[in-house]
């Protein structure tokens, strides 16, 4: 069983978004800032092996 040290020694550290992901703006969509920083959140908590929740209350426009 792969432990999750060995998981994670092979991703390269987190570089935050500035702007709406190239994966999206090709799909035609784009992030408000807050969307993006929400992203970033979420993203920098998985690196950190922090356990959270995404709400409905934080805006973050999940239809994206």
């Amino acid at each position: 069983m792969m432990k999750s040290r060995d998981y994670y020694a092979g991703i390269k550290p987190f570089k935050a978004f500035n702007d709406t992901p190239d994966f999206l703006l090709r799909s035609g969509r784009k992030l408000h800032d807050y969307q993006i920083e929400g992203l970033n959140w979420l993203i920098d908590s998985w690196f950190k092996k922090t356990n959270v929740i995404l709400a409905d209350e934080m805006g973050l426009g999940k239809t994206v």
